[in-house]
């Protein structure tokens, strides 16, 4: 793409190939997962009967954990600030995952030197949370199916909420158990999902005090749903200091298999 062509000569490149292995008012309508279930499986299968009702895909919140999820291949742009105490640190960068046949991830990581803190850990951090995100597509379920409640209001909009699974993510991002999640619907359609945390977790050799979410949905001619901008928001203490972390991704590009 035309992006990449303007800074090519400004670029370093990595590649790593891995092998495949809102809150609303009290509304007149409440439905819960837990609702005359006489049995967790019952609520399961409540959960789950509710996210079909509402033709909500039960990859959808995979989203705010893999992005891969919403195609084999896409071009990311990603922008972080980090501030531990008085030291800030802000990089840029722009991720192209492509897919072949074989299930095989091709990441690559572009980016201009100026752009990119040279204290950052960044391209390393990039290159494990692919792992991770890689792994995710083979979970069946990410969320919790009892734990889907649903508001509808007045004016029809709907907001889905649900917790993630304690005990079907990877070790290295259970602290997505420590989340709620809230899809707003609109027109039927999927908006956007906020996620927040209910208590303090760690996160690497931090800890998160306050942890919010917002993802934008748009939706593609097909019909398909996709993420239009993901906004992270972080505040704890790493090191001993006061910690804050931002992050936004957009994706640049989606190509969808014919």
């Amino acid at each position: 793409m035309s992006i990449f062509e303007m800074s090519k000569s400004a670029c370093k490149n990595y590649s790593l190939s891995v092998l495949a292995s809102a809150l609303l008012v009290t509304t007149p309508f409440y439905a819960s997962a837990t609702e005359e279930a006489t049995t967790y499986s019952e609520s399961m299968e409540q959960g789950r009967a509710l996210f079909d009702k509402y033709g909500i895909s039960h990859d959808l919140p995979k989203l705010a954990i893999s992005s891969l999820v919403q195609g084999e291949h896409l071009v990311e742009h990603a922008q972080r600030m980090i501030k531990v105490g008085d030291d800030i640190r802000e990089s840029s960068v722009y991720l192209i995952k492509n897919t072949d046949n074989k299930g095989n991830i091709d990441l690559r990581i572009k980016y201009n030197p100026q752009e990119l803190d040279e204290n950052e850990k960044l391209i390393d951090e990039i290159e494990e949370f692919t792992r991770t995100e890689y792994r995710l597509r083979n979970y069946a379920e990410s969320f919790d199916p009892s734990s889907v409640k649903v508001n509808e209001k007045d004016n029809g909009d709907v907001t889905i909420s649900f917790n993630y699974s304690k005990y079907g993510l990877p070790q290295d991002i259970a602290y997505f158990r420590f989340l709620n999640v809230d899809i707003e619907l609109v027109g039927g359609t999927p908006k956007r999902m906020v996620i927040t945390n209910d208590k303090p977790f760690n996160l690497g050799k931090s800890k998160v005090d306050t942890y919010y979410q917002v993802i934008d949905f748009q939706t593609l001619d097909s019909g398909k749903v996709v993420i239009e901008r993901k906004t992270t928001n972080i505040e704890g203490t790493s090191k001993k200091k006061p910690m804050t972390m931002s992050t936004v991704t957009e994706p640049v590009a989606i190509y969808e298999d014919d």
